[in-house]
């Protein structure tokens, strides 16, 4: 990835814009839900690139369910356990 400092994010909101400008490469995988809002070559302060980029994976990542039959189960289980503690 590669970072710099010296340039503007492309969503310029001074607002939210925070921290180091990251450029858009060929090798970031950028969701499917954010194709047509980001583009290769866009630049994007960290917190944008956070909520496009990063978060937007996590939750793509999360909707993907087991296809265990007792997967409910065990998720029901673990969060049981994770309450306990």
């Amino acid at each position: 990835m590669s970072f710099t400092d010296t340039n503007n994010c492309s969503f310029y909101v001074n607002e939210i814009c925070k921290g180091r400008i990251r450029k858009i490469l060929n090798e970031t995988d950028i969701p499917e839900t954010n194709k047509n809002i980001v583009t290769i070559g866009m630049l994007l302060c960290q917190t944008h690139y956070n909520q496009l980029i990063f978060h937007e994976s996590l939750k793509i990542e999360q909707a993907k369910t087991c296809q265990h039959l007792k997967y409910e189960i065990y998720l029901n289980e673990a969060k049981s356990i994770k309450k306990q503690i």
